[in-house]
């Protein structure tokens, strides 16, 4: 049954993708991109310029180990920026236990604060954000971790159709 209907498509003009693409799992394709942001513990400024070089390869360690791609990892003294790909059958809630438990547990005096910030990052949004990221030391010359984060929540807050213009469409009660 499954082998007519596959015939069927390919008649009609319809091909499977090709396998050998790095996000195509069979017949399932997926793009699931984060900016994840977390600190460290109480804010204290561990992230030395000696500590980055270490702190980077051993994300991009186990990432590779979770099968998560870390694109790119930067921040300032006290926070990490992290924008990442994460397979479907990970959350990122597990791949930030794995990241942080692991980073902690290897670098010497290294502490996290509990939880994180996470923001989905579409194919238009990814180049901004690798820059954003990338611009880290850059960025906190000018504005402090706190406002930073505000800045961040801001952005990623949904926004009401009617805060862009739209109105309502008009009900039976309405017209009236």
């Amino acid at each position: 049954m499954a082998l007519l209907k596959k015939r069927r498509l390919r008649s009609q003009g319809f091909k499977p993708l090709a396998t050998n693409a790095p996000n195509v799992r069979g017949q399932s394709y997926h793009s699931l991109n984060y900016h994840v942001v977390f600190a460290t513990k109480r804010r204290l400024p561990l992230l030395t310029a000696q500590v980055w070089p270490e702190l980077r390869d051993l994300l991009h360690e186990k990432g590779r180990d979770l099968g998560v791609r870390i694109h790119i990892a930067d921040g300032s003294d006290d926070h990490v920026h992290l924008l990442l790909s994460c397979p479907p059958r990970l959350s990122v809630a597990d791949c930030m236990k794995h990241l942080k438990g692991f980073t902690s547990r290897k670098v010497d005096g290294l502490y996290w604060q509990n939880g994180y910030y996470a923001f989905t990052v579409d194919r238009l949004g990814f180049d901004p954000v690798y820059r954003y990221i990338e611009n880290q030391k850059i960025h906190h010359a000018k504005e402090s971790s706190r406002d930073e984060i505000k800045d961040l929540l801001a952005a990623a807050e949904p926004r009401s159709p009617r805060s862009q213009g739209f109105k309502p469409l008009a009900t039976n009660a309405t017209r009236e």
